[in-house]
């Protein structure tokens, strides 16, 4: 369901990367992954980041 660069992107925000750092790692605009970040929380139906990273761990997706 998820794509490997959105993985990569919750695997940031799970080492506690901020928008900005994810952004520099990926070459993207904070804007961009602000975008990105939104579409992985309405695919995991989360309502924020730290919800994310917890489904993503209990699915086992990262």
């Amino acid at each position: 369901q998820l794509t490997g660069t959105e993985l990569q992107i919750l695997s940031y925000i799970a080492a506690g990367d901020t928008t900005r750092e994810i952004a520099q790692k990926l070459h993207w605009s904070e804007a961009t992954v602000n975008r990105r970040v939104q579409e992985i929380l309405t695919k995991l139906n989360v309502s924020n980041r730290a919800h994310a990273v917890a489904e993503a761990i209990r699915r086992g997706l990262i």
